[in-house]
């Protein structure tokens, strides 16, 4: 899977629901469980139908009311159909696996009707998957992030509405398996979110939200051919490219009771660079725990 969608696929999170600006209260333990679907029917203009389902558990623990650590381990099972077969899970056929391990913490910094939220965390592979092809499930590497949320209540000015933006810096691990030239690419990445949400009634949230992903450094479809990349990244590019993604949609969320929701989500890609032109969707459901 080309990592720029898997990135944005782990994005469309339980932040939906409980945005990053704010921080459980203490002692407070949420179990987040989400199914997404990503699907895809071309890359860079050559027809390949990509679909990815991931089931995502993740946990978040408030140790105080500002201080929050989570965690959360994807598995995915991915198929790749048409196009031209690169990597050994380029079959037809559904392969599966789990990928990165992350950890995060943050830290609230309430400002009257405002929150500031730093966090800093770590991802790893938990095992070896496939890196190379349409079906790919990332890229493999190990990452440091650090990121700044910010939060809003609006309701002074526009009733039960909230305003949400994240940005976040990846720094990774190089990609060793495309010779010295590949290696020299660095893997960094930013990711930008920004949603705005409305309750029109007490149990219940909209929202409308973009996602911009985009690596800093990589090659690109247009210099393959050219004296620009040697043989072995062309051959082994899916990890080095320049990928970059805008999506844009929507979601909803029900509150079951004080502890418990159910959230929908969806985005559709709008602009993709050296990737699929993926869109996903996503159904999961929220629990908290006061310990």
């Amino acid at each position: 899977m080309k990592a720029s969608l898997l990135c944005l696929m782990l994005v469309l999170g339980s932040h939906v629901v409980h945005a990053q600006a704010w921080t459980p209260a203490a002692k407070t333990l949420n179990v987040d469980g989400e199914y997404q679907l990503g699907y895809s029917t071309e890359t860079a203009g050559v027809a390949a139908t990509v679909i990815h389902h991931l089931i995502i558990p993740s946990v978040e623990y408030g140790i105080t009311d500002s201080l929050a650590v989570s965690a959360s381990l994807p598995f995915m099972a991915v198929k790749a159909d048409g196009g031209t077969p690169h990597g050994s899970w380029d079959d037809a056929g559904y392969h599966g696996t789990a990928t990165d391990a992350r950890v995060t913490v943050r830290y609230m910094i309430p400002l009257g009707v405002v929150a500031i939220t730093p966090q800093i965390g770590a991802s790893t592979p938990v095992r070896d998957y496939e890196v190379l092809g349409n079906a790919a499930a990332g890229r493999g590497l190990k990452a440091a992030y650090a990121g700044i949320n910010f939060g809003a209540d609006l309701d002074e000015w526009a009733p039960r509405t909230t305003f949400h933006v994240t940005y976040e810096f990846a720094l990774v691990e190089r990609y060793t398996g495309a010779g010295p030239e590949g290696e020299d690419i660095d893997q960094n990445f930013s990711l930008v979110t920004a949603q705005i949400g409305h309750r029109p009634i007490d149990k219940m949230q909209i929202h409308l939200g973009i996602d911009y992903h985009r690596y800093h450094d990589g090659i690109t479809f247009e210099q393959f051919g050219t004296m620009e990349i040697t043989m072995l990244e062309q051959k082994n590019h899916d990890p080095i490219l320049l990928e970059r993604s805008l999506l844009a949609g929507g979601g909803i969320s029900y509150d079951l009771g004080e502890h418990a929701s159910i959230y929908a989500t969806a985005r559709f890609v709008v602009k993709s660079e050296n990737t699929h032109n993926g869109s996903l969707a996503a159904l999961g459901a929220s629990w908290d725990f006061d310990l």
